[in-house]
């Protein structure tokens, strides 16, 4: 028997998403809490997880947002090009260690910039408390 081609090989890893109406994560699903895990069992990096049917994405911080199909990882590298859009990097999603070590380091980068920015785990412990009022008169 041949092997698959690739376009067969996508096919069987989408015939075995769950559907979003079970309320299960999908490969993609699967794929960003693998990768959540590992943020925060190698690095102690927090991050939050949003699925849907076949893409998820994995929130760590303001400037950070990792999205996965199930097939690979893709996030912003903090660059732009010379027409002025943003640069994405990707990692297939079977290397979860690299992906986690590579945005490991852009959340470093993202600690290191004097411009504030909200991890997940401040948004997080914001939005629990309430705004105070702000009278307009």
């Amino acid at each position: 028997m041949p092997p698959p081609t690739p376009a067969e090989r996508i096919a069987a890893a989408y015939a075995g998403h769950l559907h979003t109406w079970t309320g299960l994560p999908g490969v993609a699903g699967v794929a960003a809490y693998r990768l959540q895990s590992e943020l925060w069992q190698a690095y102690c990096i927090s991050s939050d997880v949003h699925h849907g049917d076949k893409m998820a994405l994995v929130s760590v911080a303001t400037e950070l947002a990792c999205w996965t199909d199930g097939l690979r990882c893709w996030w912003w590298t903090g660059r732009t090009s010379i027409s002025g859009q943003r640069v994405y990097t990707y990692v297939l999603t079977p290397f979860v260690e690299r992906t986690a070590r590579r945005i490991a380091v852009r959340y470093a980068e993202l600690c290191q910039e004097e411009e504030p920015f909200f991890s997940a785990a401040d948004i997080r412990f914001s939005s629990a408390h309430s705004m105070p009022e702000v009278s307009l008169r």
